[in-house]
C-alpha cells in the first residue's frame, strides 16, 4: 500500500471496534523512527486513567449539558450511580435508598422513612428484582410515557397513595404524611428530577 496523507484517508463510517488498531510513528526512536500500533482499547484505558486521575475541569462558560429533548420512552439524561434492588423495580418508579442496607426499595409519601432521605429514579430497562444491580438517576431528565402524567413547569411529589408513584397533587390531610417536591414537568410524559432536600411532613 502507497504511503498517503492523512487528509486522503477515508474517514470510518461506524464507530471503530474495541480490536482495531491505530498506526503511530515513533520520532523518538533513531533516524529511521519505528512504527508503532496501538488500539481502541488502549486508548479508551488511557483516557479513562487521565481522567480518573486528574478529574474532569469545565473551563469557563462551559458545563454539564442535558440532552435538549428526550427521543423516546425510557430514555434519560443525566447523574447516575450504580445501586442495588430492595423491591422489584420498573423503569421510571421514584426509589429511595434504605439506611440498613444501602439497597434502594420504592418511595411513599405516607411515611417519612420512606421519602425523607436520599432519592433516585430506576433508569434500569429491564425489570429488577431483589438484589439485582440497577442505575439510579440522582439527578436529570427521565422520559416514561406509560407511568407518567405531568404539567409542564409544575411541581411534582412522591405520591402516598401507590409506592413508587409521582404525583402533581400535593399529599394532604393525613398524619405523617410527607410533601416533598422531587422535580417538575418538562412535558406530559418528561421529568426534570431534581428532588428538594426539605420536605413537609404533615401533622
Amino acid at each position: 500500500m502507497a504511503d498517503s496523507k492523512l487528509s486522503a484517508l477515508v474517514e470510518l463510517a461506524v464507530q471503530p471496534a474495541v480490536d482495531d488498531e491505530v498506526y503511530i510513528r515513533d520520532v523518538s526512536e533513531a533516524a529511521a523512527a519505528e512504527s508503532k500500533r496501538i488500539t481502541i482499547t488502549n486508548i479508551m484505558a488511557a483516557a479513562v486513567a487521565a481522567v480518573n486521575a486528574a478529574g474532569v475541569l469545565f473551563a469557563e462558560n462551559f458545563g454539564y449539558a442535558l440532552d435538549t429533548a428526550l427521543s423516546a420512552d425510557q430514555k434519560w439524561s443525566g447523574i447516575v450511580e450504580a445501586g442495588t434492588a430492595g423491591a422489584t423495580l420498573d423503569f421510571g418508579d421514584c426509589i429511595y435508598q434504605v439506611a440498613s442496607d444501602a439497597q434502594w426499595e420504592l418511595a411513599k409519601a405516607d411515611v417519612a422513612a420512606t421519602s425523607d432521605g436520599k432519592l433516585g429514579i430506576n433508569v434500569s430497562i429491564a425489570q429488577k428484582s431483589v438484589g439485582n444491580a440497577i442505575d439510579v438517576l440522582l439527578w436529570g431528565k427521565v422520559r416514561s410515557d406509560s407511568d407518567y402524567g405531568f404539567s409542564v413547569r409544575r411541581p411534582v411529589f412522591i405520591s402516598a397513595a401507590t409506592a413508587g408513584d409521582l404525583t402533581t397533587t400535593a399529599p394532604t390531610g393525613t398524619t405523617n404524611f410527607v410533601v416533598r417536591i422531587v422535580g417538575y414537568g418538562n412535558t406530559a410524559d418528561e421529568l426534570f428530577f431534581c428532588p428538594d432536600n426539605s420536605y413537609v411532613e404533615l401533622a
